[in-house]
């Protein structure tokens, strides 16, 4: 009888535990999603960036 209770107390936290491997993988792509639209932000930044420096230095000619 208590072999069957530990049982079903395992299965109730299992079920319940948010930490399965489909949401760490889930949890992963989001952060992934993120760090690459954070990237294209700092790669648009750069390109004006440069832009702005090659028409200072085209004016100070």
């Amino acid at each position: 009888m208590k072999a069957i209770a530990t049982l079903f107390t395992a299965l109730a936290i299992s079920a319940c535990s948010p930490a399965t491997e489909e949401q760490e993988n889930t949890d992963l792509l989001k952060g992934q999603h993120e760090a690459l639209e954070k990237a294209k932000q700092v790669e648009v930044l750069l390109q004006d960036a440069d832009e702005k420096r090659r028409q200072q230095l085209q004016h100070s000619e």
